[in-house]
Parts: C-alpha cells; structure tokens; sequence
C-alpha cells in the first residue's frame, strides 16, 4: 500500500506541472532580417488583429489573461544595453522593478506593471532584451500574465529564456 501511496504521488505531482511548457505545441519564431529566433506556446496563444508588423509579434493567451510580444530593430539612440534598461524602467506602464541583471549586450528586467481598470491584481512582466555584437540591433520578448498565476508561468518563461538567440 505504501508503494502505491508513493506512485500516486509522484503521478500527481507530474500532473501538476506546468502544461503550458510541455509536449508539443512550441514553434520556433524566426526573423531572418534581425537573425534572431525563439521558441513559442502557439498552441496556447494567439495572434489576434495587427500584430505591429514584420518586427513584431504579439500573442494572447486563449482563455486567459497573458501576452507575449517578441520584437526587434535597429538601436536607433544608440543605448548601452544598461541604458537601454534604465530607460525602459521608468516606462509609464512600469509600476515596479523587483529584478534586473544584464551584460555588455542584454538585460532582463522583470516587476509589475500598471494595469489600468484592474488595480486589485497585479500583472508580472519578465524582459529579455538581446543585442547583436555590434550594439546596432537589439531582439526582444516580453510576457504578462497575473501575479497569481506565477506558478504556471514560470516554466514557460524559462522555456522562452533558453530558447531565445540573439540577433547577428
């Protein structure tokens, strides 16, 4: 009986991850005029109307509340990758930073955002942006998703981590 109690266990906890991560149902976004690519939940998101054009993409959950955006271009100002964070943290829909590290040529920042209409729940955004070796181009993803359910998240954020590729 014990035995049984242990295999039902095990069972239930693999039950219990993330599905959204798993299995099938990811696709590889590419964008041959940046040179970069990622892996995305396309059996779970959506495109819905213009998605800002062939340097963007933006994907809503089916059924649920959370969106990715990928996109890409020219680093126009000419930023430092850590400049390029600074700026972005102080965006108006940025309530909070909680998380930032970065390199010579990327940066994450994660926090919540303001989320006008719905100030009862909190909404998590996690960035990664990329840039080529030169400064010149940069790649990005970004995904939302309520602060409640972070849990199921997560995976799928690491999963669009490890297969991101920065632009050449």
């Amino acid at each position: 009986m014990p035995r049984l109690l242990a295999h039902l266990a095990v069972l239930l906890f693999a039950l219990s991850l993330p599905a959204l991560a798993q299995g099938p149902g990811w696709e590889r976004y590419e964008v041959p005029e940046l040179g970069f690519s990622i892996e995305l939940p396309l059996a779970d998101f959506e495109a819905l109307g213009d998605d800002g054009g062939p340097e963007m993409l933006r994907l809503y959950e089916r059924g649920g509340d959370a969106m990715i955006e990928v996109y890409g271009g020219e680093n126009a100002d000419g930023l430092s990758a850590a400049g390029f964070a600074d700026m972005l943290s102080h965006a108006d829909r940025v309530a909070e930073v909680t998380y930032r590290t970065g390199g010579r040529s990327w940066f994450v920042l994660s926090g919540y955002y303001q989320r006008l209409g719905f100030e009862e729940e909190e909404l998590i955004f996690y960035a990664k942006f990329m840039f080529s070796p030169d400064l010149e181009r940069f790649a990005a993803f970004e995904i939302s998703y309520p602060a409640d359910e972070k849990q199921r998240f997560d995976a799928v954020v690491e999963r669009l981590e490890e297969s991101f590729r920065r632009p050449r």
